[in-house]
Order: structure tokens, then C-alpha cells, then sequence
């Protein structure tokens, strides 16, 4: 084990005890909000007219997918998406999205996707498939091996569900925890350790999968604190808006890739 690996290490079993209680008083003290409302599916019209058919996009995860902290779907990551998308490319976006506040990676392939996939089978025919997952593994303590199988596993499912070659599969990295205004140490440091092990798995296995993996940028992304919510840990509409617009200037350069057949990197 490396000299940083090993203090890591230490930092984490040093910090475990007193970032657990600071953990526990956040659960009960942090506003619950809701999940976005309005409808989970929706159609942004081509900028230029319908020159070529609308793209398909799909997103499946946690409570950033749920659209918490936005106060509709078209305000939340999906419509945001479809929207920076439309304007990228000049295609009309449908989108669609299912979302669970709380939900672990887990429970998004063995819960979420089945329901989805349940009532067709041809849910993720699209071309671009977004999984937002990875906040609650952190916070849950999954290890990097067991995030690294069910990654697998999700992206297996998705496959048998429609996302064949042509579909750009791509997995959000964990949000930043180091940035949250609603922690502060031990626990902010402590879960951003972690989330940078889940990150650096996820880059790995998602280069060996052929999925696009899209890590937060601090220094591209800007978090201040109009991008979170009113609880201070969920991103707001306008925190949705701005990591929309991040992800879908690569989502763009992958799509160009996909249809020229280039390798991603």
C-alpha cells in the first residue's frame, strides 16, 4: 500500500467514530425534500426544425436523478439535460427519466431497473443512457469492490434493456462532498475520500465497459452556493442547470465519437 493510501487509511478509522455522529445529526436536523414534480417524461422541440429524428435520452439513479431540490422534472437534471443537448446539437430531445431519493446502486439495478425494464423491455433503447449514482454508496460505506460488481451489473442490465452499441451508456461521477455547505468535518473530508475511491474505480471499470464516465470538475464546474437547495446538500434548479450544461458539452463530443466510430477516451 502507498504512503497516500495508507494515510488515507488512517484518516478514515481516525475520523469514523465522529463523522458517523456528525452523520446522524444530519439526517435528523437536514430538511427532507421532495422529489421533483411533474411528469418523469417530456419532448424539447429542435432548435432548427425536425431535420434529423429527437434524441433518446434516459436517466436512471439516485435522488439527483429523483430531481431532488428542483421543483419540477424540466427544471431538474433530465429536462435540463434535454434541453443543453437540443441546443448542442439542434436535435429535438424525449426524454425520460426514473429516480429514487436514497436509492444505492443496488437497489438501482435490482429495484428500479426491473420496474422500468418490466413494462418494456426496450426502456433503455436510447441513445444516450445516463446513470446518476454513487452519493449514498459513499455515505452508505460500500467498499470499492462491491461498488465495482453492482457497476457491473447495472451496466449488464441496461444492456439487456435496450442499450445496445449504439447507445451511449455514461455514469456521473460522485457530487463533491468536499464543497456540501451542509457538512463540515470530520465527515465533509471523510466522504470526499471516499467518493474519490468510488471515482477512481468507476473511471477504471467504465473504461474497460465502454461506458463514458463523467467525474465533477471543480475547477470547470462552479459550485457556489446558488447551486444547492434550500437543505444545502442537493443541488437547486440552478445547480442542475449549470451541471446539465457540463455534462452535455462532453455528452456531445461522445455522441460525435459514437456516430463516427472514434474511440472515447
Amino acid at each position: 500500500m502507498s504512503p497516500h493510501r495508507l494515510r488515507h487509511r488512517v484518516l478514515d478509522v481516525i475520523q469514523l467514530v465522529p463523522a458517523a455522529a456528525q452523520g446522524w445529526t444530519l439526517i435528523r436536523t437536514m430538511p427532507r425534500l421532495p422529489d421533483a414534480a411533474g411528469p418523469q417524461q417530456g419532448v424539447v422541440a429542435a432548435a432548427a426544425g425536425p431535420t434529423l429524428p429527437p434524441l433518446r435520452l434516459r436517466v436512471i439513479g439516485e435522488s439527483t436523478a429523483a430531481g431532488v431540490g428542483a421543483p419540477t422534472q424540466d427544471l431538474a437534471l433530465s429536462g435540463r439535460l434535454a434541453d443543453a443537448l437540443a441546443s448542442r446539437t439542434g436535435r429535438g430531445v424525449h426524454w425520460q427519466v426514473v429516480g429514487q431519493n436514497g436509492a444505492t446502486i443496488r437497489r438501482i439495478r435490482h429495484r428500479l431497473l426491473p420496474a422500468v425494464d418490466g413494462s418494456d423491455p426496450d426502456a433503455f433503447a436510447a441513445d444516450v443512457a445516463v446513470i446518476a449514482a454513487g452519493a449514498n454508496d459513499v455515505i452508505g460505506g460500500r467498499s470499492t469492490a462491491e461498488w465495482e460488481e453492482q457497476l457491473r451489473t447495472l451496466v449488464s442490465g441496461l444492456r439487456h434493456a435496450g442499450a445496445g452499441p449504439a447507445t451511449l451508456v455514461l455514469l456521473t461521477g460522485v457530487p463533491p462532498f468536499s464543497r456540501f455547505p451542509a457538512l463540515r468535518s470530520p465527515l465533509r473530508p471523510y466522504l470526499a475520500r471516499r467518493a474519490q475511491r468510488i471515482d477512481a474505480r468507476s473511471a477504471l471499470v467504465c473504461a474497460e465497459l465502454g461506458v463514458l464516465f463523467i467525474p465533477f470538475s471543480e475547477r470547470e464546474l462552479e459550485l457556489g452556493a446558488d447551486f444547492f437547495a434550500e437543505d444545502r446538500f442537493h443541488p437547486s434548479a440552478t445547480g442542475y442547470a449549470l451541471w446539465a450544461e457540463y455534462l452535455a458539452e462532453r455528452i456531445a463530443v461522445g455522441l460525435t465519437e459514437t456516430i463516427s466510430g472514434q474511440p472515447r477516451p
